[in-house]
């Protein structure tokens, strides 16, 4: 969630200046390993990835699955921090709209270019999502131009 990115310093100019920690690792499990679904909360299931509910007993965390995190997040932050699928919808609702490709529009704010990574993110179908490498690169191109 944008409320658990810490920005302590922001260089408009030169954008390697900055200096951005991330919080609250209370759901960090390592890639492979599953948490118990007692610890998903409804206020956090808008950043899982679709794949996690697939199997109730056994979530897949993975790469793809964090990429598909960072997605929402970055959809978050152009979004001036708006919940992603709006604060009262229920578990259910969110994982329907996932399931039905109920995506995430475009914020005013959000460069085209970026648009286009943040929906690469959010890719439902794995085989056709941006690692964390790839998207690392295609933000570094971003801010060269």
């Amino acid at each position: 969630r944008c409320m658990n990115v810490l920005v302590f310093e922001m260089d408009s100019s030169d954008p390697t200046k900055n200096l951005v920690k991330l919080t609250n690792f209370s759901m960090a499990c390592p890639i492979g390993h599953h948490v118990s679904n007692k610890r998903m909360t409804d206020d956090l299931m808008q950043y899982y990835a679709p794949e996690i509910r697939q199997n109730e007993n056994k979530p897949k965390y993975s790469e793809l699955s964090d990429v598909y995190s960072m997605g929402v997040l970055m959809w978050q932050a152009c979004s001036k921090g708006t919940i992603p699928y709006g604060r009262d919808t229920k578990d259910g609702e969110i994982q329907q709209r996932k399931s039905n490709k109920g995506k995430l529009s475009q914020p005013k704010q959000c460069q085209n270019k970026l648009w286009e990574i943040i929906l690469d993110c959010l890719h439902s179908q794995l085989e056709s999502q941006y690692n964390f490498a790839q998207v690392k690169t295609r933000l570094i191109n971003i801010q060269k131009e």
